[in-house]
C-alpha cells in the first residue's frame, strides 16, 4: 500500500495551506480533500 500523502509531502502547511482549509483526516489516517466548489455534473 502506497500512502500517496507521504509520498508528495502532503500537507506542508505553508505550501498547502489553502487546500488545507478544505480538507478532512480520515478515521484511517488518510485525507479528504475537496477540489472545487461547484458540485461535479455527472449529466454529461
Amino acid at each position: 500500500m502506497v500512502v500517496i500523502g507521504a509520498v508528495v509531502g502532503f500537507p506542508d502547511s505553508a505550501r498547502d495551506a489553502e487546500v488545507l482549509t478544505r480538507a478532512r483526516r480520515t478515521a484511517s489516517g488518510g485525507w479528504v480533500v475537496q477540489l472545487t466548489d461547484a458540485p461535479l455534473n455527472l449529466d454529461i
